[in-house]
């Protein structure tokens, strides 16, 4: 991918970095960040009833916001890094439940069809999750954002065991997933954020009928005479601007 460094904030370059991978980031006690990509994790951490003091909790997702045809583009490397469009994902059974809900996924720094299929499905399971709310704990979630290091590199914070009384009063444990970064409350010593509790297949993946074949592309290949192999090592590949250019030492 690339950027002007003078028109784009940095803050969505980062999202765009991550959006790649599915990644999440997390900010370590000593200044330091760590990024976990996409992948299911058994929680490191739980928020105990006892410790949470309101909860927002909402089953699944209005049929008319859940998007369920994704219009994927992504850069193919074979076609001169250019954005092309892919075989789009669609979730044919909301669709002929709610009609057809678009949406177009441009993961434009995915040099991979398989990939942005799979962040596509990823996304579409997350706009339809089992449940959704908000949760504002004591200080104790505090551990959730800014908690002890990673151990073995994995710092297993992305999802969390949320303890919940249901109607009867019984007390009942589900996995959560982090879906807003944390909000002060600090009249209340207390912290809030949003969640989802993610459909049990999100990073499910079946190669053989999910991945789809990329669509034939018209990438016509340069003349020979424009050989980077014939240039010096220090070369940049440029495909922002389409060509390649020298790289000057200072």
């Amino acid at each position: 991918g690339g950027w002007y460094f003078d028109d784009v904030d940095p803050v969505e370059v980062a999202k765009r970095l991550l959006a790649t991978c599915d990644g999440y980031m997390l900010e370590m006690p000593g200044g330091s960040v760590h990024v976990e990509v996409g992948k299911e994790r058994s929680p490191t951490f739980t928020l105990p009833w006892g410790h949470v003091k309101r909860l927002r909790w909402v089953r699944g997702a209005p049929g008319e916001a859940h998007k369920n045809h994704f219009d994927i583009k992504y850069c193919d490397l074979a076609q001169d890094f250019s954005v092309v469009p892919g075989v789009p994902w669609r979730n044919d059974a909301a669709n002929a439940l709610n009609g057809k809900q678009a949406v177009l996924f441009e993961a434009d720094w995915v040099p991979s069809h398989a990939q942005a299929r799979r962040l596509a499905k990823i996304a579409e399971l997350r706009g339809r999750p089992t449940a959704r709310g908000t949760v504002t704990s004591t200080l104790l979630g505090m551990m959730l954002f800014f908690g002890a290091p990673p151990v073995d590199g994995v710092a297993g914070r992305r999802f969390f065991n949320l303890e919940r009384r249901k109607a009867d009063g019984t007390i009942v444990t589900v996995v959560a997933e982090v879906a807003s970064s944390p909000r002060w409350r600090l009249a209340s010593l207390s912290i809030e954020w949003d969640f989802i509790v993610p459909d049990p297949g999100l990073y499910d993946w079946n190669e053989a009928t999910e991945e789809g074949a990329p669509p034939p592309g018209d990438y016509t290949a340069p003349d020979e005479d424009l050989n980077p192999a014939d240039w010096d090592d220090n070369l940049v590949s440029t495909p922002t601007y389409n060509h390649l250019v020298r790289w000057v030492e200072p």
